[in-house]
């Protein structure tokens, strides 16, 4: 009987030794194979076809962005016949200096007067839509029989809509960033069922900063301080509506 004891406790022991070294070289093997693939996964990438260094990671990150979404504004200078010489350049001046400013601040610029200067309708929406503009912005003068008549309004077209940016709203920022840059007078928000605004599918609007029949306010509007005050409200409407749509 005690031989059988003693032969059970000597297989018992050989079969934990067994069972015990079995555990410890699998265990060791695993541990190389876990440090193999981690090493192959390192080396291959996200991809499997090598790891993609930081910098273009980044690059490809700030690619995709600028893709989703563009800065770009079209400026259109309405230089209607009625206008002379200098009144038109008046204007003309004041576009190009809102494209340096809109520059500086990295949103893109492009005149309609750049290309055309007799450019209709079809082309300038064509304009818009091969530059895929985020803003369209006309500039213009106007004068009036009455001769007392003074200060800025801004033109909209009520049939574009989003839910965090209407035409109107685009419309009253812009008048309300000039009206401020010049100190001047506010007429308020003209809506228009006719004209290149109702073609639009961007957010867009006219500026009108003054009247040129008006003997003071004419004469403002024809000094470049003046026209430099004008493109200065303007962008700043211009980059607080970017800062909303971003």
């Amino acid at each position: 009987m005690k031989k059988l004891m003693a032969w059970s406790a000597f297989l018992g022991g050989s079969f934990l030794a067994a069972a015990l070294g079995l555990v410890i070289y699998l265990g060791m093997n695993g541990a190389a194979v876990s440090a193999d693939v981690g090493a192959a996964a390192v080396l291959a990438g996200p991809s499997g076809s090598g790891e993609q260094p930081k910098e273009e990671t980044l690059q490809a990150a700030s690619d995709q962005t600028t893709k989703t979404y563009e800065r770009i504004v079209v400026l259109d200078v309405e230089a209607s016949d009625e206008l002379t010489g200098p009144e038109k350049e008046a204007l003309y001046r004041i576009e190009k200096k809102c494209g340096e400013l809109l520059e500086r601040e990295g949103i893109l610029t492009y005149g309609v007067s750049e290309t055309d200067k007799e450019a209709g309708t079809d082309e300038k929406l064509t304009l818009v839509e091969e530059t895929n503009a985020s803003l369209y912005l006309g500039l213009m003068f106007d004068k009036d029989e009455d001769k007392e008549l003074f200060g800025s309004y801004v033109c909209y077209n009520s049939l574009y809509f989003r839910p965090w940016l209407t035409n109107g709203s685009f419309a009253d920022r812009m008048e309300r960033s000039v009206v401020t840059a010049i100190e001047g007078r506010a007429l308020g928000l003209v809506e228009v069922e006719e004209g290149i605004l109702q073609e639009m599918s961007i957010p867009a609007a006219i500026v009108c900063p003054g009247y040129l029949s008006h003997e003071k306010e004419g004469k403002l509007l024809l000094t470049e301080s003046y026209q430099d005050r004008i493109a200065e409200g303007i962008c700043s409407g211009v980059i607080e509506t970017f800062k909303e749509l971003e």
